[in-house]
C-alpha cells in the first residue's frame, strides 16, 4: 500500500486533509500503522473464508441415493450421456478425397477404414 493509497482512502473515509501529514493530528507513522492493521485484518478475514471447506451441495443426498440404488452403473450412464452431448464429427472432404484416391479393395475394408476414422474424430 502506497502513501497515495492511504491518502485516497483517508479522503474517501471523509478524513480532513488537515489531519493527515507531518504536522496534522495523525502523523504518517500512525496513519501507516493503522492502514497496516486494517490490511492485516482484511487478509485474515479472507483467509478464513478461503480456508473453510465448501459445504456439500444440496443435491448430495439425491446423488448418494442414486449411487446406493444403481451403483457404478449410474456413473457409466452419466458418462455416456455426457459423451452423447458432444456434436457428431463426420467425414471431411479430405477424408472422401482419400477414399476416392485409395479405394479400398473390398467393402469390408472400406467399412473398417470409415469406422476407424469416425472413432478417431469422435474420441471413441
Amino acid at each position: 500500500m502506497t502513501k497515495d493509497d492511504i491518502i485516497r482512502m483517508a479522503r474517501e473515509a471523509g478524513m480532513p486533509m488537515a489531519w493527515i501529514g507531518d504536522s496534522g493530528v495523525l502523523n504518517w507513522a500512525d496513519l501507516l500503522a493503522f492502514a497496516n492493521r486494517v490490511a492485516k485484518h482484511e487478509r485474515e478475514a479472507c483467509a478464513k473464508v478461503f480456508d473453510t471447506p465448501p459445504a456439500a451441495p444440496s443435491e448430495w443426498p439425491l446423488i448418494k441415493n442414486i449411487l446406493a440404488e444403481y451403483g457404478l452403473d449410474a456413473i457409466a450412464f452419466v458418462a455416456e450421456w455426457k459423451a452423447a452431448q458432444r456434436p457428431w464429427q463426420g467425414l471431411t472432404e479430405e477424408d472422401w478425397a482419400k477414399v476416392a484416391a485409395d479405394m479400398p479393395d473390398t467393402f469390408d475394408q472400406g467399412v473398417a477404414w470409415a469406422q476407424a476414422r469416425l472413432k478417431e474424430r469422435n474420441n471413441g
